[in-house]
């Protein structure tokens, strides 16, 4: 008898459904340049350590540059079939740019 917490067989494990979003300090002091550059930053360091990513095989859905209700972006992951959500937000930085 299984339990309801059980994880899915590995071969339903799709993986985690990674979301970007800008706060409004980085859209009103920041290029799109640089949002987009960190978000590729930060999806190569994930696959670099073997994440398991969970992709939208139709549209680019991992990033939106403009407000976007989190209910919204649990109904993406969902629909993408993902595990987890990590929902990041990317700030304007304080001091100044940081590198990883």
């Amino acid at each position: 008898m299984g339990s309801a917490q059980e994880r899915p067989p590995e071969s339903n494990h799709v993986g985690t459904f990674v979301f970007f979003q800008p706060t409004g300090a980085h859209r009103a002091r920041s290029r799109s340049k640089d949002f987009l550059e960190i978000v590729s930053g930060l999806l190569a360091f994930l696959k670099s350590k073997n994440v398991m990513l969970a992709e939208d095989s139709f549209r680019d859905s991992s990033f939106s540059e403009h407000r976007l209700e989190l209910a919204r972006v649990k109904e993406i992951a969902k629909g993408n079939g993902a595990d987890y959500l990590l929902y990041t937000t990317v700030d304007y930085p304080f001091t100044g740019k940081q590198s990883l």
